[in-house]
């Protein structure tokens, strides 16, 4: 996919946040096997929130509203690869608004995901060489929004989440409730990156998340029902199969290790 951003109002140079954001892409599409196409068209927007729009036609650029400012690259690839995320799960397609906080918790791991990449990946390798150094600013920025949304001790996540579901279900944006999930979802997609893919098959079904899960379990392709599996045994959710799959215990048990409880 490509991206384009628009000139006006920006502080820093358009093409230094093209690169940035161009970058962002990559660091979700080097995972698909046969990525989305279609071009990003990002604009400036510095009195509402981050948003983006469904194309009047589905030529169209894809519509993303940032409101960062100055050179504060960390806020760029939050707010980026947020709106991004909407994109690779198919966000123009009808769906019930009643599970759009589990679309909304998706793209806020996404935002996360993007920061601990590229915090690793420039260290040695940024896009020019004096960016190296927001490296380390990419790192701390998700690190302290992981501190800020962590389970309370010795609560489990899906006692947490059915005591949370009628929250979030009345209200997708409650950022604190979403960015919760986030943060106990990302070490599962840094172990399998690749599962970016899965999110495209979210089902458009109105069901508490316990079927929502397994209707997403069921019609996605083959490939992805492990990790649906293993999303559906964090949410202590049965869905008719076990970890029978060695790899999939493996990868449970490496998960439950790097988990942010």
């Amino acid at each position: 996919m490509d991206v384009y951003v628009e000139s006006q109002g920006w502080e820093a140079e358009a093409a230094e946040i093209q690169c940035l954001l161009t970058n962002v892409v990559q660091h979700f599409l080097r995972h698909y096997s046969q990525p989305p196409t279609g071009r990003i068209r990002v604009r400036f927007r510095p009195n509402d929130a981050p948003w983006i729009d469904v194309r009047p036609e589905r030529s169209d650029d894809f519509p993303i509203w940032l409101n960062a400012t100055d050179r504060l690259w960390d806020q760029f690839v939050y707010q980026f690869a947020h709106e991004f995320c909407h994109i690779l799960c198919d966000y123009e397609r009808p769906r019930c608004n009643c599970n759009h906080w589990i679309q909304e918790s998706l793209c806020q791991t996404a935002a996360l995901f993007a920061l601990k990449q590229m915090a690793i990946a420039w260290q040695t390798a940024p896009p020019y060489q004096n960016w190296r150094e927001y490296a380390e600013r990419f790192d701390a920025y998700a690190n302290r929004f992981i501190g800020e949304h962590r389970l309370p001790n010795g609560v489990a996540l899906g006692d947490w989440l059915r005591e949370n579901e009628p929250t979030l279900r009345a209200n997708c944006y409650e950022r604190s409730l979403t960015g919760l999930i986030a943060v106990q979802l990302l070490p599962f997609f840094q172990i399998f990156p690749q599962a970016w893919q899965s999110v495209w098959y979210l089902p458009g079904s109105k069901e508490m998340s316990d079927n929502f899960v397994a209707k997403w379990h069921r019609t996605c392709p083959d490939e992805h029902r492990g990790f649906i599996l293993q999303m559906a045994f964090l949410f202590g959710i049965k869905i008719g199969t076990n970890f029978s799959n060695p790899m999939l215990l493996g990868a449970t048990t490496l998960f439950e290790k790097t988990s942010f409880r």
